[in-house]
């Protein structure tokens, strides 16, 4: 789940600012978005974990990384044995450069952005091209150019698109890792809390498809692990979302926020042999 850990902070703010991976969803999220949800958790986790053992944390589609390093930042002091790894899907591109043309692309392939000179090139909607007539020609005219570039160039660097301060804390705490992982697959180790916030939303998956992620995150929580996960609107606003005991055949809910998980049914009716 790991990466290695390439730093262009300039260059990786820059492509996230408008970023959408290759499912279509954005990076960027707000910081403290989940402040009193967050806090309930963290007080749910000293009451089953012990501060001078280990704690292991996945915490899964993280968006630009914000939310991460904020519970980061709640569990550090308390737990300094913390290894907390968290990871988004579609979590880096790839940048090739040549002369004035600088090329980046999603993790399927796609050109992400196109830099020629001063212009900063991005897919262009309709509204784009009202507004930017000569970036949108100028798009379509280099686009076949950049997609030559990218499977023959050879200046060629992977950014991670997480935001400055969860980069430099990766770099400077190893207790904090960042990296890549698609929660359709399986983990690959096991921890005592499998955080997911956001993902876990009808608005993403199939009932089938939360089969999978729901016995990969089964497979993936220690005994008596805990499964955290809720979303919400905005910054501040109500998390709907719980915390759930990894048991035997599935899931006990431990305690509730707001209306529950979206797929609260789903993870009750989950049974491991099923």
């Amino acid at each position: 789940m790991a990466m290695r850990l390439l730093i262009s902070l300039s260059l990786s703010e820059r492509v996230l600012k408008d970023y959408k991976d290759s499912r279509g969803a954005f990076k960027r999220t707000a910081a403290k978005r989940f402040e009193d949800f967050d806090d309930s958790a963290a007080v749910a986790i000293t009451k089953r974990f012990s501060a001078n053992k280990p704690l292991r944390i996945a915490d899964t589609g993280v968006s630009d990384g914000r939310t991460a390093l904020d519970f980061f930042d709640r569990l550090k002091d308390a737990y300094p044995a913390i290894s907390y790894a968290a990871s988004d899907y579609g979590s880096r591109v790839t940048c090739v450069r040549k002369g004035s043309l600088q090329v980046c692309a999603d993790n399927s392939g796609a050109v992400a952005e196109i830099v020629w000179k001063k212009f900063v090139l991005k897919q262009f909607g309709f509204i784009g091209f009202l507004f930017y007539p000569i970036n949108f020609f100028l798009y379509l005219l280099l686009k076949p150019i950049a997609k030559r570039l990218l499977q023959n160039g050879t200046d060629r660097r992977e950014i991670l698109l997480f935001f400055g301060a969860a980069l430099q804390t990766a770099q400077n705490d190893r207790r904090f890792t960042l990296g890549e992982h698609n929660i359709l697959e399986p983990f690959d180790a096991q921890f005592h809390i499998v955080r997911a916030m956001n993902p876990l939303n009808t608005s993403y998956f199939t009932t089938e498809q939360f089969g999978a992620i729901l016995r990969h995150i089964h497979n993936a929580l220690l005994p008596n692990g805990l499964l955290i996960t809720g979303s919400n609107q905005d910054a501040g606003s109500v998390v709907n979302g719980g915390i759930y005991q990894k048991t035997a055949q599935g899931f006990a809910e431990v305690w509730r926020s707001g209306e529950g998980s979206p797929i609260t049914d789903l993870i009750g009716a989950f049974a491991q042999d099923s």
